[in-house]
């Protein structure tokens, strides 16, 4: 598996959380990106979270609801919890769970972040070091270790040995 972070703004109009896609009917994206298929960013969660990270397909039908926005769910749907909200800044992210998931899936809407680049990447992105967290968790708990919350650091088990340039 392979842990992956998502961020996507519900208003980028560049490219639209529905997808971009050649039907005339759909919202169009920026520069001639498209695809034969529409994929909007929770299917492409949810294909990552199920295809690479060998999540496990819960079989129920309804709807999912997220930052005021409807989607409907199908029977090939992991089983998802929100792991972060913060109403003020719009942003919701939501995880992929189960104990058959061998990494972390998570996706982040935005409710108002554009394309993250006005006035620049930097502050238009505003979860930079979560971002930097995520990923250090993730390499953490795959490995067997154990994240420590207030500390930021993973204690890695006595039999655990690493070489290489970067241990």
């Amino acid at each position: 598996g392979k842990g992956i972070f998502l961020h996507h703004s519900l208003n980028d109009q560049f490219v639209q959380s529905t997808g971009c896609c050649h039907d005339p009917t759909m919202p169009r994206c920026c520069c001639s990106i498209a695809a034969d298929t529409c994929l909007g960013v929770i299917q492409a969660m949810n294909n990552w979270a199920i295809e690479v990270n060998r999540c496990q397909i819960q079989n129920y039908a309804g709807e999912a609801y997220m930052n005021n926005t409807t989607t409907q769910t199908s029977t090939t749907q992991v089983k998802t919890e929100i792991s972060f909200s913060d109403e003020d800044k719009g942003i919701t992210c939501m995880t992929a769970t189960g104990e058959s998931c061998v990494a972390n899936t998570t996706l982040c809407l935005h409710e108002h972040s554009g394309h993250f680049n006005s006035p620049a990447f930097a502050k238009a992105f505003p979860m930079a070091e979560i971002v930097i967290d995520f990923f250090a968790r993730d390499a953490c708990e795959i490995n067997n270790g154990q994240w420590d919350e207030a500390a930021y650091s993973c204690k890695c088990n006595d039999d655990i040995t690493y070489s290489g340039f970067y241990f």
